[in-house]
């Protein structure tokens, strides 16, 4: 099974470039919204509502399956092109059917194998 990590300090995170490449593997549409601080992605069109688009238009990163494929092949399609800000993202494999989980440390993951834990 191969996992997306982000492997510096910082934490995870996709480019633009990613995610706009992520949506159209995927078959879907994304808006791309650029303030000149920052940009914001959505899923529905932000001219259609100017009043303000409701937050479960707005889309990122951070819920995204690790596991999915598609993210996995974008990081391996994009390499460096696909960290986010202060990103570093690589793809590591373990063996299928592994209990794991993602743990960090000021963003830096790795994956270790879940083990049983009492108190």
């Amino acid at each position: 099974m191969k996992i997306v990590v982000n492997k510096c300090f910082g934490g995870f995170s996709l480019s633009d470039k990613a995610i706009e490449l992520y949506f159209e593997k995927k078959g879907e549409k994304v808006w791309t919204v650029d303030n000149g601080y920052n940009t914001s992605h959505y899923t529905v069109d932000p001219a259609d509502d100017p009043i303000g688009i409701p937050d479960e238009h707005y889309w990122t990163c951070y819920g995204i399956d690790r596991t999915d494929t598609v993210l996995v092949d974008v990081v391996e399609t994009l390499g460096v092109e696909a960290d986010g800000s202060h990103a570093s993202l690589a793809v590591v494999e373990i063996p299928d059917g592994i209990s794991y989980e993602i743990n960090e440390y000021d963003g830096i993951e790795h994956i270790a194998e879940t083990h049983r834990t009492w108190h």
